[in-house]
């Protein structure tokens, strides 16, 4: 069994790219089936002949030049328009493929029910069986639209004519939210939104009523006769077409092949005959715009083309599509119709959260997610608060600011929009320097009388503090326009400190100068410190994620311990002969047992970058 479907496949593909209009179907190399061999029956093309056999024969190979590089998008372009001059078979077949792949399956399937209807009999067996299996696929992942009516008319989904009422079947869609309409000349138009999911048929009752009040539309192009005129999104006619319309706007345009309008809008006024002017330029490729949400109104070159979807031929050239939703952002997009532009457009509005209309709660919005960053930051202080910073009587020198830094991490959750739960930790560092000079004296014992020697101190602090903090607190964004938002936190938590403050210098007394150190200064001490954190920054956020600068202000509130640290002694300590030598001088308590730090403030610039899931 496996063999014969490698086999089917092999075979199908090739058939999908060799054969032209009038040679028989294609089969695309994506779907299978496996079937008996059956003669074959040519098409009706077959029998054919004139320019546009040949150049729908020309443009079905082009296509399937696309086809081979995987191109579906511009090789359904070249058998749609193979088609439109000689439909067969083939063509018919490989532009269902391209649509299949493209995602759009209920035009797939379409085109799959047209291929059986019309060419059926051109199909060998194996064939039939691939498209049947194929059309076995597409069914359970569409849903269906049923309309009702009492009355005829034409019906639109999503902009797009799908057919004179009443049906036989109901119409085939893609799951998720469309446009009906049902549109009759001399009565009223209906429209109704309906929701389908997928394997289920959603029923609209579609009740159309005469119109009471009626006026005329007259739509002419002199340079265009016999063109194909739409209004509303239906096929009314041919120009010169005139026909009466219910009061009020109406969307329309013409198409001629390859040569058409843009859409535009004419005001119809109640008992009198307005005339639509037109204006025609040649066409590009088919374009299909989406909207998320699908309620919000497109508008292409500033006419208002439907909610949702839509999809249409526009000039070659530029134009601006839009869409509007109440309570979003709107999204504007410059677009280029011709062979470099996009076929395919999605316009994601991007919900203002401050809008009335959500009242404090939308659908879509951050609530309930979770919001990751990362952070990091100069740290800047004035002084630590401690106690060798008062100078305690001495003179003291240098930068009196410290300098460190912060980095850190931040998760949080959004119960409510806009407002979340934090939890952060990191860890944060700052060191200053400072020189202090102070005088003290010692008495030379062994001199009758003692003599009392001056000795001048000049020390260096090198000062240090630093350790990992762990925080909690909340967190609140407001919306500053379509991408910026102003984001403020407050965090309260623990700094597990370790201080540090390494003590050298030097002594002089009678002339001469040796180094001292202070007796356990190297040593440090640790403790816990109460951290309060307030920040505020601006935030720059593309979809999930975000990036923003600002500022936090880190408290340090209580005390902090006291160094162990003892006496500053001389180091070479060699008092010999001359008593009054600074070898000789005791050691000084001049540094002993400081605060290591106090209540201080540390100023933290900063940048920050996260995601929200």
């Amino acid at each position: 069994m496996a063999a014969a479907l490698l086999a089917a496949l092999a075979a199908l593909a090739a058939a999908a790219q060799a054969e032209p209009p009038g040679s028989g179907p294609a089969a695309p190399a994506c779907t299978c089936a496996p079937a008996a061999s059956a003669p074959r029956e040519t098409d009706l093309a077959d029998r054919l002949a004139g320019p546009d056999l040949a150049q729908a024969k020309q443009l079905f190979g082009q296509g399937n030049v696309l086809l081979k590089a995987a191109d579906y998008q511009g090789a359904l372009e070249f058998f749609t328009r193979s088609r439109a001059l000689v439909a067969s078979g083939s063509n018919t077949r490989n532009a269902a493929m391209c649509l299949q792949e493209l995602g759009r399956l209920d035009e797939a399937l379409e085109l799959y029910d047209e291929l059986l209807a019309s060419f059926g009999q051109s199909l060998t067996a194996e064939e039939q069986a691939a498209v049947s299996w194929n059309m076995a696929l597409l069914r359970p992942k569409l849903g269906s639209i049923e309309v009702r009516t009492d009355a005829f008319g034409s019906l639109t989904v999503d902009g797009r004519l799908r057919g004179k009422l009443p049906l036989l079947f109901p119409v085939r869609v893609l799951p998720g939210r469309h446009d009906v309409r049902v549109i009759e000349p001399g009565y009223g138009s209906f429209r109704a939104t309906v929701d389908v999911a997928a394997g289920q048929t959603a029923s609209v009752d579609a009740r159309l009523e005469p119109l009471a009040a009626i006026g005329r539309l007259l739509v002419d192009d002199p340079a265009l006769a016999g063109a194909d005129v739409y209004v509303d999104g239906t096929l009314v006619g041919k120009t010169p077409w005139e026909g009466m319309l219910e009061p009020g706007a109406h969307l329309y345009f013409v198409r001629l092949g390859d040569v058409g309008s843009a859409p535009r809008t004419i005001t119809v006024v109640k008992g009198q005959s307005v005339v639509a002017p037109v204006k025609t330029g040649p066409l590009g490729p088919e374009m299909r715009v989406a909207a998320d949400p699908a309620t919000a109104q497109l508008v292409v070159d500033g006419v208002a083309v439907g909610t949702g979807r839509w999809q249409g031929r526009l000039p070659t050239g530029r134009h601006s599509v839009e869409a509007h939703e109440l309570g979003y952002f709107p999204e504007q997009r410059q677009v280029v119709s011709g062979p470099d532009g996009e076929p395919e457009l999605a316009l994601r509005l991007r919900a203002d959260e401050s809008h009335p209309r959500w009242g404090g709660d939308r659908p879509g919005s951050r609530r309930g997610k979770i919001l990751l960053e990362v952070f990091g930051g100069v740290g800047l202080s004035h002084d630590l608060g401690s106690e060798a910073e008062s100078c305690g009587g001495g003179k003291c020198e240098g930068d009196p600011t410290a300098l460190g830094f912060a980095l850190g991490a931040r998760a949080g959750y959004e119960p409510l929009p806009r407002l979340s739960i934090e939890a952060a930790g990191g860890y944060l560092s700052l060191s200053k320097e400072l020189r202090r000079d102070f005088q003290s004296s010692f008495s030379a014992r062994s001199e009758a009388p003692p003599t009392v020697v001056q000795t001048s101190y000049h020390i260096a602090d090198n000062m240090r503090l630093s350790g990992p903090f762990a925080a909690g607190g909340v967190g609140y964004r407001q919306p500053l326009g379509r991408h910026l938002e102003l984001r403020s936190h407050l965090l309260v938590g623990a700094l597990f400190a370790h201080a540090r403050d390494s003590i050298s210098g030097s002594a002089a007394a009678a002339g001469r100068t040796l180094p001292v150190a202070a007796l356990g200064s190297e040593a440090g001490a640790t403790s816990t410190d109460l951290l309060v954190m307030p920040e505020v920054e601006i935030g720059l956020h593309l979809g999930g994620f975000s990036a923003g600068a600002g500022l936090a202000v880190a408290l340090f509130a209580l005390d902090g311990p006291r160094y162990q640290t003892g006496d500053i002694i001389v180091l070479d300590d060699q008092c010999g002969s001359n008593p009054t030598s600074i070898d000789c001088a005791p050691g000084t308590s001049f540094a002993a047992a400081e605060r290591a730090y106090g209540p201080f403030l540390m100023w933290i610039p900063r940048v920050s970058a996260g995601y929200a899931f």
